[in-house]
């Protein structure tokens, strides 16, 4: 048993698992929407000259200087790459992490939150906005609670400066910032001081990279692109309005806590009898701590059998309301942490740290509580350790069979279910349980990932009918949920997106850059049952006037091109 322990609590194995566990993610999944859409803004970083190219500014030049690297140039290689920097991140939390956590709940704390997180590596948006919002928090509570003043203000600068460029990798990270009022719990004598450290940090990371597009893009470009994606935000996408996002969020955690409510239920029964049993020999105490293992795993053959999860590990359900009764808890003990007496100021600092995280991560995205089940870096290890923690406390004697059987079996859900999903999952793609194991032969970019046949038929019927057509060099337009085409096909777009059917690209900008594609005849690809908005009927208008002709139709999308341009 001891030498369990010791190896559970083996820095070198855990760093080894760390490092290579998100590399488990390589070699699988061509979706040839959101995953290859990321690839495609690298691939013609500076080129496209849009509203996202500047609005997500830092990750896209992250990932265009990866693809400059020996086999970045196809999607198995940045697999690697963005995996390897993933491994990176997770070793240098690691660090940051074990001294307040300590090494086993920080270890089990990451390897359960990379297996829940859903969103590729290669989409740095996403993955540079978890990096630095978790290393910057990280430095923050750390400056927080470091003695030495020097010391302190470097932790606090640092800190600030990578909250400032996660502004840059993603605008609505600018509501981090909140993280600020961790410093209440600083020293008093120390406080202005190292507000004015954070945020003298915040604006150096905001603004170096503001004025590195200024350069590029010209001095009005960054104002311009403000002023487009608020218009979008309150006008053209309906999801992401702050009515349907906060009516989403609330539904999910509804969602989860209906689930719940049963749990509840046994758990006060088991304290109910651990009340008048635990005190009474170690009988007793057996009884009441098997009552609430058994309890509990009749609650979760409940919740499995009433839909709450699956063993589909293809798709969301598999983990997706785990998840979401991690985070609740998570918050629950934070707040207890909080509220608590004899709780070290260090682990009061990581709790409002912890919700400050959980609450405004989902805003500015439009999908529920995925971003926060993505990114559960910081949540898990303190989860954990204040779930330790409140099972150490004496006055709680009775309750730790009820709360013992909660966190240990909640955890080991986590684990399995996480774990799994990890080693299966890849978005959208097999999201049906279609088998992906086919590869394309045709496509260099697409070569050594494993994908579904149908998807695998598309990739090589295009790759040869661009061949074939003599498009290499031409332009293109894709319309609906293809932009990854762009990518594999190595053709440029004639607009500045190269997914204009999204509500979050404007009509004034489709206009503006439908002049541009009537020079240069692009050829268009179009997938099946694209939404007929008056993008959609300005494109037909389009091909109508310049005499396009369909050259292709299968695998659910038709290509046209100019008939003299055949």
């Amino acid at each position: 048993m001891d030498r369990l322990k010791r190896l559970s609590d083996n820095p070198v194995l855990h760093a080894v698992v760390l490092a290579v566990w998100p590399l488990f993610t390589c070699g699988r999944g061509l979706s040839i929407a959101d995953t290859l859409y990321a690839l495609g803004n690298y691939s013609f970083f500076g080129r496209l000259r849009g509203t996202w190219e500047i609005a997500t500014f830092l990750a896209n030049l992250t990932g265009f200087i990866l693809e400059k690297l020996p086999g970045g140039d196809s999607v198995l290689g940045m697999q690697i790459y963005t995996s390897l920097m993933v491994s990176c991140f997770l070793l240098i939390l690691y660090m940051l992490l074990k001294d307040a956590f300590g090494k086993r709940n920080t270890f089990l704390g990451l390897f359960i939150a990379d297996s829940f997180a859903w969103c590729p590596t290669v989409i740095l948006y996403n993955w540079l906005s978890i990096i630095l919002l978790s290393v910057g928090t990280a430095l923050l509570v750390k400056g927080v609670n470091e003695e030495e003043e020097k010391r302190a203000g470097k932790l606090l600068l640092i800190s600030g400066v990578l909250f400032g460029l996660n502004v840059v990798v993603r605008m609505p990270n600018v509501i981090n910032a909140l993280l600020i009022a961790v410093l209440i719990f600083d020293e008093k004598k120390r406080r202005i001081r190292d507000f004015l450290l954070c945020l003298g940090g915040w604006c150096a990371g905001y603004l170096i990279p503001i004025l590195m597009i200024s350069l590029n893009y010209g001095f009005s470009s960054y104002t311009s692109m403000l002023g487009t994606y608020t218009t979008m935000k309150g006008g053209d996408a309906e999801d992401y309005k702050a009515g349907a996002m906060l009516t989403d969020i609330l539904s999910s955690y509804a969602d989860a806590l209906i689930f719940l409510l049963p749990l509840f239920a046994v758990t006060a029964f088991t304290v109910l009898v651990s009340r008048r049993l635990f005190g009474r020999g170690k009988g007793g105490q057996r009884f009441c701590y098997v009552l609430g293992f058994g309890g509990v795993i009749l609650w979760i053959r409940y919740a499995w059998g009433r839909g709450m999860f699956d063993f589909k590990y293809y798709h969301y359900n598999a983990v997706y309301l785990w998840g979401v009764i991690f985070v609740i808890t998570a918050a629950a003990l934070a707040i207890y942490t909080l509220i608590a007496k004899g709780r070290g100021r260090l682990m009061k600092a990581w709790a409002l740290a912890i919700l400050l995280t959980i609450a405004p991560t989902p805003l500015g995205a439009n999908n529920p509580l995925y971003p926060v089940v993505d990114d559960l870096f910081l949540i898990g290890p303190f989860a954990l350790t204040a779930g330790v923690d409140l099972l150490k406390e004496r006055k709680t004697g009775h309750l730790k069979p009820a709360v013992t059987a909660c966190l240990l079996s909640l955890t080991a859900m986590m684990l399995i279910q996480g774990s799994l999903f990890h080693l299966n999952f890849a978005l959208q793609d097999g999201y049906w349980g279609e088998e992906r194991d086919y590869f394309s032969s045709e496509n260099k970019r697409a070569a050594g990932v494993s994908t579904t046949r149908e998807n695998a038929g598309l990739i090589d019927d295009l790759t040869a009918l661009v061949r074939e057509h003599g498009f290499a060099g031409r332009e293109g337009i894709f319309y609906g949920n293809i932009p990854g085409l762009s990518y594999l096909l190595d053709i440029k777009s004639a607009l500045s997106t190269i997914w204009p059917s999204l509500d979050t690209y404007t009509l004034p900008e489709w206009d503006r850059d439908m002049e541009h594609a009537s020079r240069v005849s692009p050829v268009v690809f179009i997938s099946v049952s694209p939404s007929e908005d008056e993008k959609y009927k300005s494109l037909m208008h389009f091909m109508e006037e310049n005499d396009y002709g369909k050259i292709y139709e299968g695998h659910g999308v038709s290509v046209y091109a100019e008939e003299s341009g055949r």
